[in-house]
């Protein structure tokens, strides 16, 4: 997790905290373990391990505590996977773009037969988008002029 998420994570179990507590329950360590194994599906796993799905769900159930009436906060953490990979492909596209790859998603695909054999653009996962993104940007600074360095 990066030290934004973890800062949201600690923040979102203070509130979460605050009203089991509120509720005449312990609000202690290992119910913040409980809750969120209870939130990846009776999975242990430290929170510093979270990936970003996990961390979504284990946001989502605390906030179902901390804020039971407000659904579209949960909602919304329950759309956060589509929100990235929609932003990484808004990303991937500009990047196309500046390396002159054309034809949308079947132009990847040809970019990218070498590093994800037999995948198809819709068909790369998260992670897989981003070296993706990776591979892009460097082929973008390639492509870049470079400044004629001073004499």
């Amino acid at each position: 997790m990066t030290p934004r998420q973890t800062a949201l994570y600690w923040r979102e179990w203070a509130a979460c905290r605050d009203a089991l507590r509120s509720r005449g329950h312990r609000g202690d360590d290992a119910q913040r373990r409980s809750v969120q194994a209870n939130a990846l599906g009776e999975r242990t796993i430290s929170s510093k391990a979270l990936t970003n799905a996990q961390f979504d769900a284990v946001l989502a159930k605390f906030r179902s505590y901390s804020r039971p009436d407000d659904l579209n906060a949960q909602l919304r953490q329950i759309d956060q996977p589509d929100q990235r990979r929609a932003d990484l492909h808004t990303r991937i596209a500009t990047l196309a773009e500046s390396c002159g790859i054309e034809d949308g998603a079947a132009g990847l695909e040809r970019y990218f037969k070498n590093w994800f054999r037999g995948r198809t653009f819709e068909g790369l996962n998260e992670r897989q988008l981003h070296q993706l993104v990776g591979l892009l940007e460097r082929r973008s600074a390639q492509l870049q002029p470079t400044a004629e360095a001073p004499f």
